[in-house]
């Protein structure tokens, strides 16, 4: 039995929100920029167990079990603006302290290769999987 989750990957126009999925599904990065222009969404099954669409947006989209908010820099007030989900603040390129009620949720990802990627994965996985055996 797969247990499916929709994520929204939401921050700022050329934040890396679709470089970051790329890397979470692939596990490759490119320095090829193509902007993207409607909401879009990829799948991918974790595990064997966990089947996560992975939501591209500018804005957070309805009917999603968390919120992965990247940015580029320190200006953190969108966070504020984001619906109360479990959420994960990914930091690309930005050496300034995100301040977070959740700082165990905050990961530095580098834009150029895949640190980072594995921690944020893992994190996510293993807060549903505890969720799931919680109920």
């Amino acid at each position: 039995m797969l247990f499916k989750m929709n994520i929204a990957v939401v921050g700022k126009k050329k934040s890396g929100k679709s470089s970051l999925i790329r890397r979470l599904i692939y596990n490759t990065f490119s320095l090829i920029y193509c902007p993207t222009i409607l909401n879009e969404y990829q799948t991918a099954i974790y595990n064997d167990k966990y089947k996560i669409t992975w939501w591209e947006a500018t804005n957070p989209v309805r009917n999603m079990d968390a919120i992965i908010f990247v940015t580029k820099d320190a200006d953190h007030t969108p966070l504020k603006q984001l619906p109360t989900l479990p959420t994960w603040v990914v930091g690309v390129e930005c050496d300034v302290d995100i301040p977070f009620c959740a700082p165990h949720r905050v990961f530095r990802v580098s834009s150029l290769e895949n640190k980072g990627i594995k921690d944020l994965l893992i994190s996510i996985l293993h807060y549903y999987g505890s969720t799931i055996e919680s109920h």
